[in-house]
């Protein structure tokens, strides 16, 4: 029996709790029998252990005296490389002076050894300490004091399986915490502004029009102790809602369809790229949705191949587009999307395929929003007027132009299928600048294409569903008959956009100023923007002399009194 003083023993138990996954702190000075073993965060009930005592120890106050467990002597052989074919004492002794010289990171490569030699022993070994469970308070076991090989046979989701050696030989107790480091996953989209010409960061949330094409990236980190893993199985899940179309450049989803990069270094192979349709019954906002997967089977494979070193929590991204397409839902639901990440999460497993091991983490989502824009033709007392047609234009500050908005039309006989979206003003038509939409003369604006209202719910009104943030001026192409024509309606959307949360914001409109023929807005929690457009009246043109020469004269002075008020309420506003 060979004997080792407590601080030499100590050390080793140090150097093997540091290096084997485990962190632990224990007490000493215990008389000679059973010690309790915690796991002290070992709180979940998906947590389970086992452990194997591959040394027996027993302590006369002063010193440890340690023996090889005979039922682990091939084990011990594979793991530590010694012949161990002495006396007892011999062998008790070879495997000690082993042990006791350890760094912590030779400790790990031992302990993996010792488990992997454990793993592959035919017929099984039976653990010494049957399954013990997490809990409130943590997993515990109690047994002989000893040298113990402890293996985590399952983990909760978002969780890696951990081993370690512990040395309970002259403790009170033993209290340990799993040291493990899981890896992490985060999903983020740019917003654009048109009218702005500007792009947003990477955030949580977006606005954005009918077959824009969104900006989606997914950052995943792995495991602190990537390299302690034969293989590393690395996969994104990101599930798109209905609204959404992920863009592909042929019949076929393929890896070039994503742009992929290990710590900054793009990539093009080592992965695979696959899109599905949701599975059958997955509830809403998903329903009908998509699932695109990206693929490592081995990361430390693909990395090697790229010669990428990975040192532990390496950064792996994802860029890839999607199109906002006109099943997109409108106002504050959103169109959701959403990732995790399945990860390999037993640096012991050296086999292959579907038995690998894996934790998968949270779910992180983000959100896209879009708009729609409701004009309701009126007359100056408010009541629905019939015979209008309505262009909705924004301003795109890149190409310093307005465009209008074009609503999707099915193909027919003739036509093919028109794409709602923005398009052109036609050739005759010429806004100088942003201000001089203001002006548009009816002439040009009866040469834009225009939307007729239509008779909803008592209400002549057009739509122009699936818009984002912009400035924008709703134009009266066809002016009903009677009435004067009403010049530009221009105003600003403004999409109140998260960019540090998983959840979405509401919106606002608002106008913007100075503007003429600005009317009240009115934003709803559906995400829709209403306004009135107002058409006064034209009045007749009285004959020459007699009475209607009075009338004229009469309306002129009224007009004039009407226009001097208008000034005060405009000069009386601005001052304020």
């Amino acid at each position: 029996m060979k004997k080792v003083w407590k601080g030499f023993a100590a050390a080793v138990s140090a150097a093997a709790i540091a290096a084997t996954g485990f962190i632990g702190a224990t007490s000493a000075n215990a008389a000679d029998g059973d010690v309790k073993v915690t796991i002290t965060d070992a709180t979940s009930a998906d947590q389970k252990f086992v452990a194997y005592r591959v040394l027996n120890a027993t302590n006369n106050g002063d010193n440890y005296a340690y023996t090889i467990n005979t039922k682990y002597s091939a084990q011990l052989k594979t793991a530590t490389g010694l012949p161990l074919n002495g006396t007892d004492e011999q062998n008790n002794k070879a495997v000690t002076d082993h042990i006791a010289p350890l760094t912590a990171a030779q400790m790990k490569v031992f302990a993996d050894k010792l488990w992997v030699a454990i793993a592959n022993t035919k017929p099984a070994v039976t653990p010494d300490v049957s399954e013990f469970t997490g809990k409130t308070g943590g997993a515990s076991f109690s047994g002989p004091q000893g040298y113990y090989l402890i293996r985590q046979t399952s983990a909760g989701d978002n969780d890696a399986l951990s081993s370690v050696i512990v040395n309970t030989a002259g403790q009170n107790g033993v209290d340990v915490t799993l040291k493990k480091n899981v890896p992490t996953v985060e999903k983020k989209v740019q917003n654009v502004n048109d009218s702005s010409n500007t792009t947003s960061g990477w955030q949580d949330s977006a606005d954005h029009d009918v077959n824009d094409k969104v900006n989606f990236m997914l950052t995943g980190t792995t495991s602190t102790y990537v390299n302690d893993f034969k293989q590393y199985k690395f996969e994104f899940k990101d599930t798109m809602s209905a609204g959404l179309t992920f863009v592909q450049a042929g019949d076929t989803v393929a890896a070039g369809d994503v742009t992929v990069k290990i710590d900054g270094t793009a990539i093009t192979s080592g992965y695979t790229v696959t899109l599905a349709d949701v599975p059958t019954g997955t509830a809403a906002p998903y329903t009908g949705g998509k699932v695109l997967t990206v693929s490592f089977a081995d990361l430390l494979a693909a990395a090697k191949a790229a010669n990428i070193k990975l040192d532990g929590g390496d950064v792996v991204t994802v860029e890839y587009k999607a199109t906002l397409n006109e099943s997109a839902v409108i106002g504050s639901a959103g169109n959701p999307n959403k990732v995790d990440l399945t990860f390999a999460n037993d640096p012991h497993y050296s086999g292959a395929g579907a038995n690998e091991p894996t934790g998968t983490t949270p779910e992180d989502e983000v959100i896209v929003f879009t708009y729609e824009v409701n004009a309701d033709k009126v007359t100056s007392d408010n009541k629905p007027l019939e015979g209008a047609s309505f262009a909705l234009l924004k301003w795109f500050e890149a190409d310093k132009v307005w465009k209008v908005y074009q609503h999707a039309k099915a193909a027919d006989g003739t036509n093919p299928a028109v794409a709602a979206g923005w398009v052109a003003l036609p050739s005759g038509v010429t806004i100088a600048n942003k201000a001089a939409i203001a002006t548009l003369s009816q002439t040009d604006a009866a040469k834009i294409p225009g939307t007729a209202a239509e008779n909803k719910e008592g209400k002549w009104t057009v739509n122009f569903p699936r818009i984002d943030d912009g400035d924008y001026a709703i134009v009266e192409t066809v002016v009903p008959a009677g009435y004067n024509y009403a010049a530009p309606t221009q105003f600003t959307i403004t999409g109140n956009l998260v960019t540090t949360q998983p959840t979405g914001g509401a919106i606002t409109g608002t106008w913007g100023a100075p503007a003429t023929g600005n009317n009240d807005v009115t934003v709803s929690s559906g995400g829709t923007i209403s306004t009135s457009i107002v058409n006064n009246a034209g009045n007749r043109l009285p004959s020459t002399g007699g009475m209607g020469t009075t009338i004229l004269y009469v309306a002129g002075a009224v007009i004039v009194l009407i226009a001097g008020i208008g000034l005060a309420v405009t000069l009386r506003r601005r001052q304020a």
